[in-house]
């Protein structure tokens, strides 16, 4: 990696096998990612890289998870953002909910994609 090259390594908590790809926000440090893909021959690794680079608006291969291949907690680094800059990108998406692992998680807090548009779902009543 060059010396003038903005890179940045967070930590990720996967979420396999989803209904839909979100960011479902903020897990104490990490940020929490479901994707549809299965966690099978990578492709749940493969889709987050691509999903969380499409969200940041960089390029597919920006994001690459660098450790935790096997497990849900994961290491990723997001190559053309500083750390700062993705924190400022996550907070533009909305994703400044925190989800405490002690608390149920509420869906009505989360984030969703549809189509090529991120919203906020914390405004649609439940039935």
């Amino acid at each position: 990696m060059k010396g003038s090259e903005k890179s940045c390594r967070i930590g990720i908590k996967a979420v396999p096998n989803a209904s839909r790809d979100q960011i479902a926000g903020w897990l104490g440090e990490d940020l929490k990612i479901r994707v549809q893909a299965p966690p099978e021959d990578g492709r749940a690794n493969m889709r987050l890289s691509q999903f969380l680079a499409g969200q940041l608006g960089l390029p597919k291969d920006a994001v690459t998870v660098v450790a935790g291949h096997s497990g849900p907690r994961k290491t990723a680094e997001i190559v053309g953002l500083t750390l700062e800059e993705f924190k400022d990108r996550v907070r533009s998406m909305g994703s400044t909910e925190v989800v405490n692992s002690s608390q149920k998680f509420d869906p009505r807090m989360t984030h969703d994609v549809r189509g090529s548009h991120l919203w906020e779902r914390k405004h649609v009543k439940s039935c």
